[in-house]
């Protein structure tokens, strides 16, 4: 949580995306649970992708 925090922090908005599509794929299923398991992370990621404009 604190290295996407810090990630937030310094603007890497590209390297957060990255994260959260990587944490998505099949091969990281293990992750996935981890996250679902944190509502501060699913808030983060939450957070993240509502702030998104297409």
């Amino acid at each position: 949580m604190k290295y996407l925090q810090y990630l937030r922090k310094a603007k890497q908005q590209e390297a957060i995306a990255h994260f959260s599509s990587l944490v998505q794929g099949p091969k990281f299923s293990d992750a996935m649970a981890f996250i679902a398991e944190s509502m501060d992370l699913i808030d983060f990621l939450s957070e993240y992708l509502e702030a998104i404009d297409v």
